[in-house]
């Protein structure tokens, strides 16, 4: 649940997995999640209010912390950021991990089905990966022959 830290919705989404897969209840993994989006999201708002000019010239776009380094640099109040920010937090957290125990609930329905074609779709794969080698190979020595 840290890793929502570097890449949040995907570890968020794991998380809510987990919880399903009982490694830890569901309110745990929301409550943890929405606690480490808000603190980050607050870290680069103050960052942004603070070190405005640093950020600017080193900024990236495309990141996630943009918002929050924006609404910094515009000086939105904070008492209105984290008001916002919390019930923000709270909403990502809640739908990325509810996201993710539904995913579970799925592939728990499913894995009873799938099971009798494991060894199936195992055998498709690894015949598919041969002959896409050899195809390569082939076509390897094609070429160099040509040239």
């Amino acid at each position: 649940m840290l890793g929502s830290l570097v890449e949040g919705e995907t570890t968020v989404v794991l998380a809510g997995y987990a919880a399903h897969q009982g490694y830890a209840p569901l309110w745990a993994a929301m409550r943890l999640t929405a606690g480490i989006n808000f603190l980050l999201d607050l870290t680069w708002f103050l960052l942004g209010r603070w070190r405005s000019p640093q950020l600017l010239a080193r900024f990236m776009v495309g990141l996630r912390t943009a918002g929050p380094i924006a609404l910094g640099i515009a000086t939105v109040r904070v008492r209105e950021f984290i008001v916002f920010n919390a019930l923000g937090a709270v909403v990502w957290s809640v739908t990325f991990a509810g996201l993710g125990y539904v995913f579970g609930r799925v592939i728990a329905v499913f894995r009873g089905h799938l099971a009798h074609y494991e060894m199936l779709v195992g055998s498709v794969i690894a015949i598919g990966g041969l002959c896409f080698l050899l195809w390569r190979c082939h076509h390897k020595r094609l070429r160099d022959q040509a040239s």
